[in-house]
């Protein structure tokens, strides 16, 4: 068969997924791939079905993304066989999912899953008619379902313009109007998208810094992925997309680990980076995102992020203030990550997005209230590097109410990582006993957490200390507790490295009564060894003092606006 000419291009919104020999031969007994489990998929379907209790499947199998495959046979190979086979499920969908009827799915009619779907409706409407397939009353049928995808991603009610759900949205109605271009209506649906997804996307996107604001590095990867595409086939947008695009590979190197995974902050898997953004070239110094909610560092092979925002709902957990270290060839401090949806009250995604599951300070006990606040945007102040240190500041505005918390966070690569927090009562009064205080510190996979001395050192594989954890505060801890697969009284000590998916890992918690001074802890990168660490007020700044064993270096931090003056001697 050849690849069959006269229709324009097919766009994918995701990474064409493999056709091996198996997925061939799964194809022609009717079995697809839905959210990478094999699915006998033959009409009639059951639309409701739900093999593994899960949210996430059931919105992918209403999107109908496998229809990519009878397409992608279609277009490469002219096989028109598995055109109408995806058209006869297409045809079987339409028939089921009415709204309102008896065996509609229930993420049938759900703002990204139709988003996702309308594409498809329009293209295999297109190549059907193409191959002459469709009988009149199945082209009716198909006009009226496309007519009927336009409408409602049109309607007000149904867009998510909070959420890159809306660009999907917006993405999809594009590839409609532009598959659809014969019906009278589709240049009123172009003008009407081109202008609403220009607006939502620079929401979205921070103009200045140019990092996508759904706390998550995966998603400023999907985000741009999907724009670049749409403006190559398309042309959308045209020079202000351009530039947008632009902003937003000059920031994807910082997101990414020396090891080529993606940054693991908010809903973001460690898997690796999209390959556009890998072939980008390595920075490194500071990108200090202050607007953003983000300061990443990079030297050499080391790596270091804090952050803190709420832009929106949208995969945003509880990690004001929170950072990760990759030393050694590896994440040495990491976070939970992404479990999935399920739901709501599922420990486990009641961990990872909550202020336990992130390297935060917590008081009384109590994750961060962000769910229903309004958005406050970023929890950062601000970033400087100097003298082969870099530091940034933040302020916490959810760690409760008549409670103050500030906290800096200076590193050196290759020596270590040292955390200063500052908390203050600012209410009324204060209780006749304010409420204790806690701080984490997450071990990366593999790794192990030990007591020693005192603090705790996080051991690879082979049993060699890969750096050294201690407190250094002026108010003693009440407990240093390891944590690792707890699920009683409540989680701890777990990371999820897919959907659903727990592991445990090694997690220090640092207990402790609500400070008169400042609180301090470190993390030492082997070989390198803290012997003690203390922190002083000179003026405006902040002047900390720390001791090597084999010498001393003061280094003294001074913020000027939004940038930090960092000093070391």
């Amino acid at each position: 068969m050849t690849p069959v000419p006269d229709l324009p291009p097919y766009v994918q919104f995701f990474d064409e997924r493999s056709l091996s020999a198996a997925t061939l031969e799964a194809i022609a007994r009717g079995t697809y791939e839905v959210r990478g489990r094999p699915t006998e998929l033959v009409p009639p379907v059951d639309w409701r079905m739900d093999p593994i209790d899960n949210h996430a499947w059931r919105f992918w199998f209403h999107t109908l993304q496998f229809l990519e495959y009878p397409l992608r046979l279609y277009r490469d190979r002219g096989d028109v066989d598995e055109l109408r086979r995806g058209l006869a499920l297409l045809l079987d969908w339409i028939a089921q999912n009415q709204p309102g009827s008896e065996t509609e799915g229930d993420y049938a009619w759900y703002d990204m899953s139709v988003g996702v779907r309308a594409p498809f409706v329009a293209y295999l409407w297109l190549a059907a008619r193409h191959e002459g397939l469709l009988a009149a009353e199945e082209d009716e049928r198909l006009r009226a379902a496309i007519r009927q995808h336009a409408a409602w991603l049109m309607e007000e009610e149904n867009y998510r313009p909070d959420s890159n759900h809306g660009l999907y949205e917006d993405a999809g109605l594009l590839l409609l109007a532009t598959w659809a271009r014969e019906l009278p209506e589709s240049e009123a649906w172009r003008d009407f998208v081109g202008a609403r997804f220009l607006a939502t996307l620079e929401r979205h996107v921070q103009r200045e810094e140019g990092l996508h604001l759904e706390h998550s590095p995966s998603y400023h990867f999907h985000v741009h992925e999907l724009m670049a595409r749409l403006y190559e086939a398309t042309g959308i947008g045209g020079d202000r997309l351009a530039v947008l695009l632009n902003q937003m590979e000059r920031v994807a190197p910082w997101l990414i680990l020396p090891d080529g995974t993606q940054l693991p902050l908010g809903d973001t898997d460690p898997q690796p980076a999209a390959a556009w953004a890998r072939a980008l070239p390595v920075q490194h110094g500071m990108a200090a995102l202050v607007r953003s909610g983000l300061v990443a560092v990079r030297h050499g092979e080391a790596h270091l992020s804090v952050t803190g925002a709420h832009h929106s709902s949208a995969h945003k957990h509880a990690d004001e203030l929170s950072w990760t270290l990759f030393e050694h060839g590896r994440l040495l401090v990491g976070e939970a990550g992404r479990y999935g949806h399920r739901s709501e009250r599922d420990p486990h995604r009641v961990y990872a997005r909550g202020a336990q599951g992130h390297n935060t300070l917590v008081v009384g006990g109590a994750s961060f209230a962000w769910n229903g606040a309004p958005a406050y945007g970023t929890a950062l102040t601000a970033a400087g590097a100097g003298g082969g240190w870099y530091a940034a500041t933040g302020a916490n505005p959810l760690v409760g109410a008549g409670i103050e918390h500030r906290r800096l966070v200076l590193y050196r690569p290759g020596h270590a990582v040292v955390v200063v927090d500052d908390l203050a009562w600012i209410g009324d009064a204060p209780p006749d006993a304010l409420p204790p205080v806690e701080r984490r510190v997450h071990a990366g996979p593999g790794l192990q957490a030990r007591v020693r001395d005192g603090g705790f050192v996080l051991v690879d594989e082979e049993g060699a200390v890969l750096a050294e954890g201690r407190d250094w505060s002026a108010t003693p801890l009440t407990d240093l507790v390891l944590a690792h697969g707890q699920e009683q009284p409540r989680h701890e000590g777990w990371r999820y490295p897919r959907d659903q998916q727990a592991e445990p890992v090694w997690t220090t918690v640092l207990h402790g009564p609500f400070p008169d001074a400042p609180l301090v802890h470190a993390l030492s990168v082997a070989p390198r060894r803290l012997a003690g660490v203390s922190v002083a007020a000179g003026g405006a700044a902040r002047v900390v003092h720390l001791d090597w064993g084999d010498g001393t270096e003061t280094v003294r931090i001074a913020a000027v606006g939004p940038v930090l003056s960092v000093v070391a001697g």
